[in-house]
């Protein structure tokens, strides 16, 4: 007979460690099935307690001696009494959670059956139970003592640890559904039918309901509640600390949504966050309030500025009639009050006015506005004067806030195969655009820069490389390939062509491609900007280069322009301006939700694929809420309706989290918290952190930093002269970076005006006993620094040229790494080395050829075409040169109609049969390969 290998292994290991006889185990008195079982339960603890038969040494715990089962004598305690091994780990973690459960036994089996009989009988007629395994897996930190079933609908059987779930294996099957052994390390697992019926009553208790409308043009279909969206947003508190309601005044920086110019000045005001919170007391627009020094004035904006919250107000001033004394609201949109000035509100200052301020009228009495621009008089439509502002009453002491998104609309197909089966989604994220009703289409539909720029122009431009440029040129085609796999991408993220394509392509397309090239690439840095440190100054340089790059691409040929994302971004600018940086509303984030939604799509039955996809999502809403900590209100989810009660709950008793149980699953980088995205096994960046080159310890004096510059390292290493120093080969910089021996730095010393400079890095210094050696951490850089020389034709970008002068840095002092490239132009390197291939991570004897720059390895460049830290790396950019954009457009189009009146397929068409040739026609070497003049701006353009 064959038993389970861990329990045959641990009872070997009790008949082989036995070297003192435990007392026997006394004969049980129950003889019934149940206290039979009972005995056998207890001795079975006993036995893997201790397998070996040794007690516990004295003063140390150890359980009580159990009673002998009834019935039955194991024997195992008689035989290889002399014999013993060595216990493993495996077997001692066994021993020690078996002495665990062994503790906890008499306490869960102390009810009698008295007890347990009335307990039935209160209980009524017996719920279907669901055997429940207990799991040996101990990496979530389960205690929970072990239980034969759980009853599903007693909710005094639910356990708080696992709350709302009943226990950890319905927990983590229902967050988890396909990945049950892996989290639980068991097989009986509840069944299927149990965990979809407890999927429905989580789903309408703490989840979000998919609500089915029909639409104008006959379909139906599924949308999730966007109330119970935003609520579990509001309730989640890995989300709401970071929510912002209220537009900010930033001056020149702008780095989020809510300090570009159509947040903080665009929308109307009804349309934000209409209240603030100042002490106790809440603050509505478009109702009275009084200030400290006793003005009234009335709200009707409230944004943020430096920490504080501020009111945009109108002025109210006191006007006589037969009727008597009532206000009169004067539009003055640059009188700001801070919040620190507000002393009484609106429901305040009308029951105190009798009392304390007869010489002012009460403040619901308002004749009309005044608008001294125009000389006009309106009457007071805003808001009911007597009642106040209506959201006062609705809120009911609660605050009201502004919940502003990004709307994305996509369509995707729902099938893995090229056949195309079209779903249109909505998606949203928080933090952007404010309600519809405030959308101008035409205004507030920002560029889009994925689509643009990366999948219009840098796509175009390359395949046009590609298909006509090296078109039936195998050779420069495989020198491309080599050029591209030789690239330097020392300064991480290279993951845009446009980075890399000025240095790759200067030779093999014509002068005018290659412009137009250099052009974009210096572009798109500015494109993807995360902060902007000056806007003026900013949304002027992204104008001069996006008229740069237009006019180049108008001087190669000017059929680009048939394509309208050439036409569309010129608004970029504009919209920069009003939405904050470009990448707030760039839409890489929503693109990758298409392979979710086809793969719910394909996951359907296909009778209701609209249905399935949003239950999916919603699901998913509820199992990110949950794990997130959210908070969550416990209703009733007994009655008829499927769907959740849309009121608001203000019992704050009544939200709740979920249990510390669930808790453990994702405090830590596991399968649950790495399958739901809850945790991230990559830890904080430790800014010094070094990796040493294993190098014995030496004086100061025998390091490059003691030749180079022993006065600077003076002032941060103190006796140097009496310790030793160890070096390192790359330390890790504040932004993530690895900086290696050799790479190049932008560099920023921390005084009142920092400089900032280029240097290479030369030797990484760490004194040996000192607290940053215990810690791995470097003290000192060397770095020699380098000068920006003039341009390098024809790339444009400025020559790096090193100095004789050696700093000393700290590692606060190093920004970022910046990558640098040889001049390959002008000294005609070549495919003259050869590299090995690596396949699975081993060296074969296949080779391929690489680029070597044998030739003035020194003659380098600043790449300025480099996305990451482009904020510093284009302090170092050199100014395009001037283009005349009237003679730029005359030549091209006076080449065009050349062009078009030489080719022998057009002559004879109409204009349909033009258009269509144009279309297809070829942008080969400029204008399909034509000669014409060179260009007087042809330097410019290189610029």
């Amino acid at each position: 007979m064959n038993s389970p290998p861990l329990v045959w292994s641990v009872s070997m290991a009790n008949v082989a460690h036995q070297r003192q006889k435990p007392p026997t185990p006394e004969p049980a008195t129950d003889t019934s099935t149940t206290g039979l079982f009972d005995g056998a339960l207890r001795h079975l603890l006993h036995t893997l307690s201790y397998p070996s038969g040794v007690l516990p040494p004295d003063g140390m715990p150890r359980s009580p001696s159990p009673p002998r089962p009834s019935g039955f004598d194991w024997n195992l305690y008689e035989i290889h009494e002399n014999e013993g091994l060595e216990m493993s780990a495996e077997h001692q973690a066994v021993s020690e959670i078996a002495q665990a459960l062994y503790s906890r036994f008499d306490e869960i089996s102390n009810i009698s059956d008295e007890e347990e009989r009335c307990e039935r009988s209160e209980d009524g007629d017996e719920e279907e139970e669901v055997p429940e395994p207990i799991s040996n897996d101990t990496t979530w930190g389960n205690t929970e003592p072990p239980r034969k079933r759980a009853r599903m609908g007693d909710p005094e059987a639910t356990s708080r640890e696992w709350y709302p779930w009943p226990d950890r294996i319905t927990c983590t099957l229902d967050i988890l559904m396909h990945l049950p052994r892996s989290v639980n390390n068991v097989d009986d697992v509840p069944s299927v039918k149990s965990m979809q019926e407890l999927n429905k009553r989580l789903q309408k208790m703490c989840g979000i309901d998919s609500i089915c409308y029909n639409g104008a043009l006959g379909h139906r279909y599924y949308v999730n509640s966007l109330e119970q969206i935003v609520s579990q947003e509001m309730g989640n508190p890995k989300v709401r600390p970071h929510l912002s309601f209220y537009p900010e005044d930033s001056g020149q920086r702008v780095s989020e949504a809510r300090q570009a110019t159509r947040w903080l000045h665009e929308v109307p005001n009804d349309q934000l966050t209409p209240m603030a919170r100042i002490g106790h007391q809440d603050y509505y627009i478009h109702k009275p309030a009084m200030l400290r020094d006793g003005q009234v004035v009335m709200p009707v904006r409230w944004f943020m500025r430096q920490g504080l919250l501020y009111a945009k107000c109108w002025k109210m001033s006191t006007i006589h009639s037969d009727s008597g004394s009532s206000w009169r609201v004067t539009i003055d949109d640059g009188f700001e009050v801070s919040q620190n000035e507000f002393l009484k509100t609106f429901p305040e200052l009308e029951k105190d006015t009798p009392l304390y301020y007869s010489h002012i009228p009460v403040p619901s009495k308002i004749s009309y506005i005044f608008n001294p621009i125009t000389h006009t008089r309106e009457r007071w439509t805003y808001t009911d004067p007597k009642s106040g502002n209506r959201w006062r009453a609705l809120a009911q002491g609660s605050r009201v806030a502004a919940f502003p998104i990004w709307l994305y609309c996509d369509d995707t197909s729902g099938n893995l195969s090229k056949k195309w089966n079209e779903h249109n989604s909505f998606l949203f994220t928080a933090a952007g655009l404010p309600r519809v009703k405030g959308l101008d289409p035409h205004h507030d539909t920002p560029v889009e820069i994925l689509h643009v720029v990366l999948l219009g122009f840098v796509k175009y431009l390359w395949r046009d490389v590609i298909q006509n440029q090296l078109k039936n040129n195998q050779p420069k085609k495989d020198l491309l390939a080599t050029r591209l796999s030789s690239f330097n991408v020392a300064g991480r993220d290279f993951g845009a062509i446009s980075q890399a394509a000025p240095f790759v392509l200067y030779d093999l397309v014509p002068a005018d491609c290659f412009s137009t090239w250099v052009a974009l690439s210096k572009l798109v840095p500015l494109i993807w900007q995360p902060s902007i440190k000056s806007i003026d100054e900013h949304l002027k340089l992204l104008e001069s280069k996006i008229e740069h790059f237009l006019l180049c691409a108008a001087w190669w040929t000017c059929r680009w322009f048939n394509k309208p994302k050439f036409h569309i971004f010129v608004h970029l600018p504009e919209h920069v301006r009003r939405f904050g940086p470009a990448i707030l509303f760039a839409t890489e984030a929503f693109e990758s939700f298409n392979a979710v939604i086809r793969a719910k799509s394909v996951h359907s039955n296909r009778h209701a694929p609209s249905h399935d996809i949003s239950h999916a999502f919603a699901q998913g809403n509820r199992i990110r809420h949950l794990l997130s900590g959210g908070l969550f209100a416990v209703k009733s989810f007994n009655g008829p309706n499927d769907m959740q009660a849309s009121n608001f709950c203000r019992d704050s008793s009544m939200w709740i989290a979920i249990g510390f149980g669930v808790k453990s699953l994702v405090t830590s980088y596991t399968t649950v918290s790495q399958y739901r995205g809850l945790a991230s096994k990559a830890t904080r960046v430790t800014q010094g952190l070094c990796t040493s080159d294993k190098a014995p310890p030496r004086p100061l004096s025998q390091l490059l930093m003691g030749q180079k510059a022993i006065v600077a390292a003076s002032r941060y290493l103190s006796q140097a002269e009496l310790v030793s120093f160890k070096t390192n080969k790359e330390i890790q910089l504040n932004n993530g970076d690895t900086c290696r021996l050799g790479d190049f730095v932008i560099c920023e010393t921390k005084s009142d005006v920092p400089q900032p400079f280029i240097g290479r890095v030369s030797e990484i210094v760490q004194q040996v006993g000192g607290p940053n050696d215990f810690n791995q951490l470097a003290d000192v850089i060397l770095v020699q620094r380098v000068l920006l020389g003039q341009a390098v034709v024809p790339y444009g970008m400025s020559r790096v040229e090193p100095c004789n002068e050696w700093l000393v840095f700290t590692p606060a002092e190093l920004v970022c790494t910046v990558n640098v490239q040889h001049d390959c132009a002008s000294s005609q390197c070549g495919p003259t080395g050869v590299q090995h291939v690596y396949q699975e991570r081993h060296r074969t004897n296949t080779t391929r050829p690489v680029i070597m720059h044998t030739k003035n390895p020194d003659s380098l460049m600043l790449n300025t075409a480099q996305m990451r830290d482009a904020i510093h790396v284009q302090r170092f950019r050199i100014p395009a040169g001037g283009l005349s954009s009237e003679d730029i457009l005359k030549t091209s189009a006076e080449a065009e109609l050349s062009s078009r009146k030489a080719s022998p397929a057009v002559r004879g068409k109409g204009s349909r049969g033009r258009a269509a040739t144009r279309g297809a026609q070829s942008t080969r070497g400029g204008r399909g390969g034509q000669q014409r003049p060179q260009p007087r701006h042809l330097a410019a353009l290189r610029g």
